[in-house]
Parts: C-alpha cells; structure tokens; sequence
C-alpha cells in the first residue's frame, strides 16, 4: 500500500513559487530521505504534507484517501511532525510534552489512561530522556529539547513520521541515538518515515530511497546510492566537496582548501 502519492504539487509564497509540480510516490512501511540546498522547498513540503499549508495546485492522497478529506482529529493521529525548532514558551516538564503527543487519542474527558502512559513511558525510552521526565523543557540544551519532540511524536502512535532537521542540534552521540531509534521504529512498527534533512550522511543505512530536490523540483529520485552521485552532487554543491564510499553507502565530505 502506498503512504503517499503526490501528483503536480504547486505551492507559491508572495515572493515566488517553492515547489514547481512535484510527482513522486512513498510506500508505506519506506523511510524516504528529501535533500536538497537552502529554499529547495523541503520544509514546505512537510507542511504541506501535514496540512498546515494548503497547495496552489497538485493532489496529495494520503493511504489512499485525499488529504483535504481527512478529519483534523483523524489526520492527528495518522500523522505526526517533529519541527526543525522545537520551541516550548510554558515550563511544562518533559512527561507533560510528551504526554501532550496522546491528545489525538484522548477520550471524552480528556483524562491519561493507561494506554496514554505506557506509549509516554515506552518514548522516554526510546529517547534517553527517562531521568528528565520530571525537567521542566524550557531548561534543556536544543539537543535535548528536539529529542523531547521526538517523544512526543512517537507518542503519537502515528502511521506517518515527518521529521525536519531531526539530528541538527545534537552531538554525534545523540545523533546515532535518534537515528537508530527512527530506523527501529520502522523495522518493528513499520513505521512510514519522511526525513527532511541538509545532511546527506543520514541517508545510507537509514533510507531506502532518497529524493533530490533544487529549487522547488525534483532533481532526482531513487536509492541512496543513485542520488549521491559524486557528479550530481558536484553540480549542486560545487567542487568544494568529495563523496567517498563507506560501509553502508556514499558519504560525502566537505573539501577543505589548503591554508
């Protein structure tokens, strides 16, 4: 079954047209890595994807179903987003953020159940965060913020993860830690995955495939291997960068000119 079909997606901000008539297709169960330069369009996608835009032309079917037809309440819990800046203005404490990924599923009085808190409790593992349960977030580094919206995402229970940015303000530990989380969320829950990111060394042993975009279309779409073309990503990047193989695919380097 397919997750996603997108078919001539236009979106346009007042200064200009993003995204110029995107087709490509998500299968349900498939981590999709989207790459691409500044103003390629890849945050507008997610948006678009989760409905918080609405597109200038094109259709989404979501599972099968058109996005606009989906009910906010049934969209929230078929669909979840980690944002690029995960900004908290109250001192809420991490459980109480994380619990906030159950609203979706909440019944009529609003109360946790069980249920609600043992999917808190299994993401705070999966997170590292289970000794910060009781922090309140707008005490944490970025790093540890941005893994708190993590949790609350997988909290969620959604069958469709959008994640923006999701290793950027962690250290490399962390890094490996929330990936390794990401892929076994979707080795074990088939979890679908849609993973905007400027770092392209995320990809090889997380992605199955691998979608290029410039300046809003799509440059190239297919395995990791394929789109990390040394030329192609030369004729993007330019020269200043060498992409060389590793134990799980491509990975790609920035050069460094000699003082």
């Amino acid at each position: 079954m397919r997750a996603l079909e997108i078919r001539g997606l236009f979106h346009r901000y007042r200064d200009g047209t993003v995204l110029r008539g995107l087709d490509f297709t998500v299968e349900a169960g498939e981590v999709m890595g989207v790459f691409g330069p500044n103003s390629a369009g890849k945050t507008t996608l997610l948006r678009l994807l989760c409905r918080t835009l609405v597109p200038a032309a094109g259709e989404i079917m979501l599972f099968g179903r058109p996005l606009p037809e989906w009910p906010r309440r049934e969209l929230a819990r078929t669909v979840a987003l980690v944002p690029q800046e995960a900004a908290v203005a109250f001192p809420y404490t991490v459980l109480e953020v994380v619990l906030m990924g159950r609203y979706p599923h909440a019944g009529r009085f609003g109360l946790p159940t069980p249920a609600d808190l043992a999917a808190v409790e299994d993401a705070l593992v999966r997170t590292d965060l289970t000794h910060l349960a009781k922090a309140p977030v707008t005490d944490l580094s970025g790093g540890e913020r941005q893994r708190v919206m993590l949790a609350r995402a997988l909290a969620q229970a959604p069958r469709l993860l959008l994640l923006d940015e999701p290793t950027a303000h962690l250290d490399l530990a962390h890094q490996g830690e929330v990936l390794a989380c990401i892929a076994a969320m979707n080795r074990k829950a088939g979890l679908t995955v849609i993973l905007v990111s400027h770092d392209l060394n995320v990809a090889p042993g997380l992605c199955h495939r691998a979608l290029l975009l410039r300046a809003g279309e799509v440059l190239r779409l297919g395995t990791v291997k394929e789109v990390m073309e040394p030329a192609l990503l030369r004729a993007i990047y330019g020269e200043a960068i060498r992409v060389e193989e590793g134990p799980h695919g491509p990975r790609v380097f920035p050069v460094i000119p000699a003082p």
